[in-house]
């Protein structure tokens, strides 16, 4: 060939093609088709057990599975000594129980994006301080009597423990008669718990030295010891788990060898010198004049550990512990050497749900898990709630809370709290939270720019104000459009839902009402008795519907009707609880007609909701499918037109952008795969008559009229039928 072939993924310039003759082959990528926007993304506000704050910098977050949801937000409760469900969040709120509880608001909901922003129930915050520790093994630990630990602090030393003590069990003789027993006299004797030996007689067993042997002979040991003319037995065990217990067979017998009916228990500070427990130790250490004088404290860590540690909280303060046979066999290490706060610490975590008192034994739980680096000397401030959060806890003056209940893997910790714990919040100042909350879900940065639904676990009338001002703003703002799904109190009748949703109108607003039953495990697990107030013991409990219908308008298309056969989507939820209230079919037809999704259960379909409609009146604006439908296309359009924005305003880009609006319409009308249909048709104009007119255009100002027809929901199929014998059927013709 005459010249040279060369190819471009762009278009060249003039001056590129005029460098040599030949072929120019050009080969340009087509736009990417336009998938439409996001339209089952969902954003919950509510109460969680961990994790950040909405109102936090990047406080609202996206989760991505169960698994992710648990850890950034935390569990129903919280988990003490392998006790899941306790101290749960918002039990009861505006005379509702659970009323704010978002891990039970998101029990069930499905959908295809997940976003939390956590309301900020806080009374006030405490302060961690670390201290200085040693550890060891979690026991027990075989030692012997008079056994000590020596320590020594920054604050002096070095200073011993209280020693061991332990003695076996000891059933002192006294005047006895020998010379009377008989053949067959016999007496049970049970050592340190176990089962009953019993001891029978002989007729040669008439003095000290014979009764003796008897008695060892039978035990198989040395039960039975000369104390001057009488007998002692001793148990096994020493310490004060240790007894003897002797048991009348023979009446009289115990008395002729100079004892009595009963028990009696071994004496010291520990129960089993030859398995001393953890606990026996710290309440030795702690019960030891010269180690508390020099600010030792004992406790047990993570796992069931020993703990030594320097109560001292100043920066300087150290800890020795002197090698002893304790010491080393209780594993603490290291031994010999000197310990500093400010330099040996080895961090961790202060889980969230750490429970804290004041003097008076009021309760309350941290809300925030916190990672605590090495050598981090603190204080660690965290911010807490009632621990039996039902909106009716007191507060605590400045400095009273000082119970630690517990300890976590950092070490030993002290707590106080800086200023006062005020009393739990009030209705208006729970309110006043979550609308902070739900404020910071229209920041163009969050996360929460693309939430497609709202959903809030807290109901109350200024909160529903709230959400449906929050809906309307995050789509005027330029977020991603949104709807607002919200309900009534659980057992408000028909009569009162249809004069609350009155005040509620908006398409942007799919109001729900009645309540639906659900079992929930985490609620089975404690049960009536041991949880307490909104727990029951079959773990089933009644909620609004406002989750259920979220979830069918996430995970459904925007253009089906929300009332339809959801193919049990959401069959968890398993009765209609109406509060005693009868529900016909009139009471459905009010319920649509006031712009109400009411559930009902189907024998043949299974649970979903009567009617899809939004709480406006207006006239086009009542279906929810054509509310969804109409944010799905207007939000693609945004994505499709953004990186057009301040382009130059050439005829051949208007060009380009209407033609990916129109191919995107296109698939939606699908006219060759009629099954994929999701439209009936559109029309796009941007001639003059859509008022692009000469001075428009030199405004920089381009429009795209654009009109699309949704497909209707077959929200009625009428059969007509005329059977009988009378009926006349006619034949037509080819």
């Amino acid at each position: 060939m005459p010249g040279f072939t060369r190819r471009f993924t762009r278009i060249p310039t003039r001056e590129e093609i005029l460098q040599i003759e030949g072929i120019v082959v050009i080969d340009l990528a087509p736009p990417a088709p336009a998938t439409g926007a996001g339209t089952g993304a969902v954003l919950v506000v509510g109460e969680f057990e961990d994790g950040l704050f909405a109102t936090e910098p990047t406080g609202v977050n996206e989760v991505f599975g169960s698994q992710d949801m648990l850890t950034k937000f935390g569990n129903f409760g919280f988990t003490y000594a392998n006790v899941p469900s306790q101290n749960p969040a918002a039990r009861r709120h505006v005379s509702e129980l659970w009323n704010g509880n978002g891990f039970l608001k998101t029990f069930n909901l499905r959908a295809q994006r997940l976003m939390i922003a956590r309301v900020d129930t806080s009374v006030g915050e405490v302060a961690f301080e670390p201290l200085i520790c040693i550890s060891g093994n979690s026991g027990p630990f075989a030692l012997t009597v008079a056994d000590d630990l020596s320590l020594t602090t920054d604050t002096g030393g070095p200073a011993v423990s209280d020693g061991l003590a332990a003695v076996v069990a000891t059933a002192a003789g006294a005047a006895q008669a020998f010379a009377t027993i008989n053949s067959g006299d016999t007496f049970g004797i049970r050592i340190d718990g176990g089962p009953q030996i019993n001891v029978i007689f002989g007729a040669a067993d008439i003095d000290q030295a014979t009764v003796i042997a008897k008695i060892n002979a039978t035990t198989g040991l040395t039960t039975a010891i000369v104390a001057t003319a009488d007998i002692d037995l001793l148990g096994v065990q020493a310490g004060t788990g240790g007894t003897v217990e002797l048991i009348e067979v023979t009446a009289g017998v115990l008395a002729k060898i100079g004892h009595s009916a009963g028990s009696t228990a071994g004496t010291g500070n520990v129960a089993n010198i030859a398995a001393v427990t953890v606990a026996e130790i710290v309440t030795i250490v702690n019960g030891s004049a010269a180690l508390s004088a020099i600010d030792v404290v004992a406790d047990t860590g993570p796992e069931g550990v020993l703990r030594l540690c320097n109560v001292n909280a100043a920066a300087v303060s150290t800890i020795l512990v002197t090698t002893t046979v304790m010491a080393t066999a209780a594993g603490l290490t290291p031994l010999d050497t000197t310990l500093t706060l400010g330099t040996d610490l080895a961090g961790g975590t202060i889980a969230a749900g750490t429970r804290v008192r004041n003097v008076g034994g009021d309760e309350w739980v941290t809300m925030q898990t916190l990672d605590i680096p090495a050598d981090e000397l603190g204080p660690y401030l965290v911010k807490v709630r009632p621990a039996f959060d039902d909106g009716n806890a007191t507060g605590a003056t400045a400095g009273t809370v000082t119970t630690l209940v517990d300890q976590s893997d950092v070490g030993s910790l002290t707590v106080t709290n800086p200023n006062a714990l005020t009393v739990a919040l009030t209705e208006p100042q729970m309110d006043a939270a979550y609308v902070a909350a739900m404020a910071a879900t229209l920041d163009e940065a969050s996360v929460a720019k693309g939430a497609n639904y709202l959903l809030i676990a807290r109901r109350s009338d200024t909160v529903v104000r709230e959400g449906k001002a929050n809906a309307l703003k995050a789509t005027e703002c330029g977020l991603v459009a949104r709807k607002y799904v919200t309900g009534d109190p659980l057992g408000t009748t028909t009569a009162q839902i249809l004069v609350n949703v009155a005040l509620n109108r908006s398409d942007r607003v799919f109001y729900t009402g009645k309540s639906l039953k659900v079992f929930v495990p985490n609620i089975a697990v404690l049960g009536a008795t041991t949880g307490g107030l909104g727990f029951t013991d079959d773990g089933v409990l009644t909620m609004r519907p406002d989750g259920p219908a979220t979830t069918i308008c996430a995970i459904r298309p925007p253009e089906e009707n929300p009332g339809q056969d959801v193919d049990g989507l959401i069959d968890q939820f398993f009765e209609v609880d109406t509060f005693g209230e009868t529900l016909t079919i009139d009471n459905y037809k009010a319920f649509r007609a006031g712009g109400v999704m009411v559930p009902k259960l189907d024998q043949v379909t299974g649970m979903n909701f009567q009617s899809g409609v939004t709480s406006s009146l207006v006239s086009g604006r009542t279906t929810a499918n054509r509310r969804k439908m109409a944010d799905f296309i207007q939000d693609t359009s945004v994505t499709l037109f953004a990186p057009y924005v301040k382009k130059l305003n050439t005829q051949f880009r208007r060009d380009k952008l209407r033609g990916l609006w129109e191919t995107f319409l296109a698939t939606l009308q699908s006219e060759d795969i009629p099954q994929n249909e999701r439209i009936v048709g559109f029309l796009v104009d941007d001639s003059i008559n859509a008022g692009n007119t000469p001075d428009s255009l030199a405004l920089g100002i381009f429009f795209i009229q654009t009109v699309v027809r949704t497909l209707s929901s077959m929200d009625n199929i009428v059969i007509q039928t005329e059977i009988g014998e009378s009926a006349v059927i006619s034949t037509q013709g080819a």
